[in-house]
């Protein structure tokens, strides 16, 4: 019996070890299991991680790129913007010019007026010298349609005093004195 015994121990022992072993093959697996599930996790977790960071970069670079097309952008209307002010610098140069010589044509213009005022009071003398020489025009024909009717009057005198009796005796007379003085 002692070797029954020793058998059922030996069984019972092995029967034993066998359900540890079988527990530990199952804890085994089991942990074999967890270990390739969490192994599986992260390598899913590495890829992310991986993924994720390659999107990261990607979104680091492309914001760093719109970052530089708008620093490019700012720097090109900085330059529009120093364009404009020399641009505007000029408008006010040239604003300045006009508004100088705008002056100068005032000052002309009134220079120009009081010209044209002295000038339209010369012309006003001179229109009244006009009339009154127009006035002396007419007079003075006036007296010489006088003085020519008074010389064809003292013609008709001279040619009816020529024809007279006494003027024929008078020349005779003359012309016959100048001769005896011119013969002497």
């Amino acid at each position: 019996m002692d070797n029954n015994l020793d058998t059922d121990f030996s069984y019972s022992y092995i029967s034993n070890l066998w359900k540890i072993i079988e527990a530990r093959d199952y804890s085994v697996i089991t942990s074999r299991e967890r270990f390739l599930s969490l192994n599986y996790e992260y390598q899913s977790l590495f890829q992310r991680q991986d993924q994720f960071q390659k999107y990261q970069q990607e979104q680091t670079q492309h914001q760093q790129e719109q970052i530089q097309h708008q620093q490019e952008q700012i720097q090109h209307q900085q330059e529009q913007i120093q364009e404009l002010n020399k641009q505007l610098q000029e408008v006010y140069l040239s604003l300045e010019q006009v508004q100088s010589y705008a002056k100068t044509l005032e000052v002309q213009t009134l220079q120009l007026r009081s010209h044209a005022e002295q000038l339209q009071s010369q012309l006003a003398e001179q229109q009244s010298r006009i009339e009154q020489l127009k006035g002396d025009k007419q007079k003075l024909r006036d007296r010489l349609q006088k003085t020519k009717l008074k010389i064809s009057n003292l013609q008709q005198q001279m040619e009816s005093m020529q024809s007279s009796k006494f003027w024929k005796l008078r020349t005779a007379w003359v012309s016959l004195k100048n001769r005896l003085r011119l013969n002497p």
